[in-house]
């Protein structure tokens, strides 16, 4: 029941609230991880976000207003709300059910890095996250029940490793204004404009991953997810392309030195690997 994905996670203590015409929680009211079901109909609620949440609409048509922006949400399709956002949701048919899952703002929740598009999304899309909602509803709601010991973490795993959710978390950072210092992907964006300036300099990735202000751990995996390439490799691939046009001017020795390579050998073995040739027989050639 809903423990798909890392086997790492342990499971934890989920409560589980029941929203209808005449009950309605308020985002004040849900300060940790909470799974909401709703069966609401003819119903306009206005609410401020205070985590992170995945609604989810199982049945009729939600419609949600987030921040002035109007989101239609037929069967199987969800968005992403960000904390601090102003939504209103209205359910114009009878029947219109929904799940809202709420992600507690813990470290070792991914989910707190990201800012989001308030893009919708298909559930369809990814299996797993489909069988993991509906896991929810058969398990969970059909029951009753009011607690459950789940893997919660599990499921914030599939969602921020899910392609189409990256994809879309990083549309429009122009546009985020006050709030690109508060997105993961805004820093390690600056971080590789940092490596971009910089790459000369003999790096460290402890430092890198502190400009992020992210674990080391965390902020190598979330840039190669970003970048599809990890920082080291982004770095070495700089200095490599820029080796080419110092070598019309300089030997190989300063040339490593320049770019800050161990050594002449070290810098010969990278430049052959990558180019399949050693910087000598490519310094001959612009002669």
């Amino acid at each position: 029941m809903f423990i798909i994905g890392c086997k790492r996670y342990m499971k934890e203590i989920i409560n589980i609230k029941y929203i209808t015409d005449d009950m309605y929680y308020t985002n004040k009211q849900i300060s940790n991880s909470h799974i909401v079901y709703s069966n609401i109909s003819n119903t306009a609620i206005q609410d401020v976000a205070r985590l992170h949440s995945l609604k989810f609409c199982l049945s009729g048509l939600e419609i949600y207003r987030i921040n002035g922006y109007e989101k239609r949400l037929n069967p199987g399709e969800f968005i992403l709300v960000n904390p601090d956002q102003n939504f209103e949701i209205i359910a114009d048919k009878k029947n219109t059910e929904g799940i809202c899952l709420f992600f507690e703002d813990k470290i070792d929740n991914n989910i707190s890095d990201t800012i989001f598009e308030n893009r919708k999304y298909n559930i369809l899309d990814n299996t797993e996250l489909m069988n993991n909602i509906t896991s929810i509803k058969n398990n969970l709601i059909s029951n009753r029940l009011e607690r459950a010991n789940i893997n919660f973490n599990s499921f914030l795993e599939l969602l921020t490793n899910d392609n189409n959710v990256l994809k879309h978390s990083l549309n429009g950072l122009e546009m985020k204004n006050n709030q690109l210092s508060s997105d993961l992907a805004y820093r390690l964006i600056k971080v590789k404009e940092f490596i971009d300036n910089n790459y000369y300099e003999n790096l460290d990735i402890n430092q890198l991953a502190n400009l992020s202000f992210t674990s080391k751990f965390h902020f190598l995996r979330m840039y190669k997810k970003l970048f599809g390439t990890s920082p080291y490799q982004y770095i070495l691939d700089l200095k490599l392309i820029e080796s080419k046009k110092l070598l019309k001017y300089h030997t190989t020795i300063e040339v490593a030195n320049k770019l800050n390579f161990t050594d002449r050998s070290a810098f010969s073995n990278r430049f052959k690997r990558r180019f399949k040739e050693n910087p000598i027989e490519y310094k001959n050639k612009l002669k």
